[in-house]
């Protein structure tokens, strides 16, 4: 699967810039080069991605981390309009270029260890009219680790993304369920066991809420030991 993958979500909102946070932070901790990147970020009020900001905070870095990357290749578009990127591109008046996303992937994946990808809203997000989310991802082969937002509704959500992704044949790592929304336990338990079942797709993480980097740290540590075993293969 190469040194590198993409963190989608079954919905905007669902954690996927925490799980980028934490996989970054437990990455570099057991000593490998790791990067994060975001293709397109919206919603953003100063012309680059909060999400990156956040990460790179996460694991305290800064912008100029690695003496050859530049902020393109964290992240190749930004827009403020918060909204999908199709629509926030076309109020910018910017068309979205996915050979140049394609370039500034490739040259950013090359100087590192290992780059996690983060998604931007759900699975099926256009960035162009005639440009999915998904349809990047599988020019790029690119193998997927889905962020579940564990709440009632996470079944649909979840299985609908799964065929998604699975009809462009793009492989799926495992499933990271996100339990810091308000559930009553015995839904998260059984949407974990039913999800599994019908999807045949490993549980590679829970996690709860956390509050500190400390939190991270200790909960995506186990996480990232799964998924370089897996990508290795």
């Amino acid at each position: 699967m190469g040194n590198s993958f993409i963190v989608l979500g079954t919905d905007t909102g669902v954690g996927k810039t925490v799980v980028c946070a934490g996989l970054l932070l437990a990455f570099r901790a057991i000593g490998l080069e790791a990067g994060v990147q975001k293709w397109v970020s919206t919603g953003d009020r100063f012309g680059f991605s909060e999400d990156v900001e956040f990460c790179l905070r996460a694991a305290r870095l800064e912008k100029d981390f690695f003496p050859l990357i530049r902020s393109e290749h964290l992240n190749p578009y930004s827009f403020v309009y918060p909204a999908s990127p199709h629509y926030a591109s076309k109020l910018a008046g910017v068309s979205i270029d996915s050979a140049r996303i394609k370039r500034l992937y490739q040259e950013y994946k090359d100087l590192m260890d290992l780059l996690i990808v983060e998604g931007v809203g759900g699975t099926l997000v256009p960035l162009r009219e005639d440009l999915l989310l998904l349809d990047l991802v599988e020019q790029l082969k690119l193998p997927v680790v889905l962020v579940v937002k564990n709440v009632l509704g996470a079944i649909n959500h979840t299985l609908l993304s799964i065929e998604a992704i699975r009809q462009r044949s793009i492989p799926i790592i495992g499933l990271l369920y996100n339990d810091a929304f308000g559930c009553n336990q015995d839904i998260k338990a059984d949407n974990i066991k039913i999800i599994g079942k019908l999807s045949n797709l490993p549980t590679i993480g829970r996690m709860p809420y956390m509050s500190s980097v400390r939190d991270y740290l200790s909960v995506f540590k186990s996480v990232a030991r799964v998924l370089l075993k897996k990508i290795k293969r």
